[in-house]
């Protein structure tokens, strides 16, 4: 069950506040930035790597369930300076074998479409668009359909952004029998006004697309909608930080589940 869906998997429960690292240069005479190392809750804990050039190596992540615990490992192939593919398996001590995903860039650089496979064979992609700014504005995500054997696209996530932050995050989807998109969520942002080690960061292509990655500050607060219940969801993040005002540990707390994920970051 290891690779069939690991890059949108795996960003669930575990990696919900996906706090990530940057690839931004400390100015002459301040900290470094810090690199996200951990992330921990009561369902398991996800440990990223790192190359020596600050590149990511592995992102090996352990799952604990009601009858057995199951680890995931992704490692990322880089060409040039960015990543082309990912692997995968389920052995931290062997180089997986598996392909996971690929990437398509555009003569900006920028990833266009990101494809998954199961047994070498595409079975969804995603199609990424971007604003006038150069940021990441809407993904459309395709699916292939077996009986047709064809991909057609089944929803897309929209952003909306505010000085430099991801404010508002909507989900659109098809309910069975119909065409027309639907708004099926939404999830809405609160910041604060501290360096974000989330910001550019080769994570997201790793694990899911998730506004905390791509925003210039911290979110602190995060509250979700859905068309299917009454009732919002709200998380919130507590973050310690270090004389350069990087996030050095962060707590989340939802309201729908008292259990806590704990970030962990470190100095490269």
């Amino acid at each position: 069950m290891h690779n069939t869906t690991i890059a949108r998997r795996v960003s669930h429960v575990l990696l919900l506040s996906a706090c990530v690292l940057t690839t931004a240069v400390a100015k002459a005479g301040e900290p470094e930035p810090t690199y996200l190392q951990k992330v921990s809750s009561p369902l398991g804990q996800t440990v990223i790597s790192y190359n020596t050039d600050r590149t990511i190596s592995k992102l090996t992540v352990l799952h604990k369930g009601e009858s057995a615990d199951y680890q995931e490992v992704i490692v990322p192939v880089y060409e040039n300076g960015r990543i082309i593919k990912t692997l995968s398996g389920d052995n931290p001590a062997a180089t997986p074998a598996d392909l996971n995903t690929s990437m398509e860039y555009n003569e900006a650089g920028r990833v266009i479409k990101i494809s998954y496979y199961h047994a070498n064979a595409v079975y969804a992609w995603d199609s990424l668009a971007y604003n006038q700014a150069g940021q990441l504005s809407t993904r459309y995500m395709y699916t292939k359909q077996p009986a047709k054997n064809t991909f057609e696209n089944s929803g897309y996530q929209a952003w909306t952004w505010e000085n430099g932050n991801v404010i508002r995050q909507d989900n659109f989807g098809k309910q069975p029998g119909f065409s027309k998109f639907i708004a099926l969520s939404a999830i809405s942002y609160r910041y604060d006004n501290k360096n974000n080690p989330q910001q550019q960061s080769d994570l997201i292509y790793l694990t899911d697309f998730r506004p905390a990655q791509f925003s210039a500050n911290n979110v602190v607060a995060e509250t979700l909608t859905s068309m299917n219940s009454s009732r919002a969801v709200t998380n919130t993040f507590v973050y310690t930080y270090n004389a350069g005002k990087f996030p050095v540990k962060a707590t989340q707390t939802s309201d729908l589940d008292p259990a806590t994920v704990k970030l962990e970051w470190t100095r490269l």
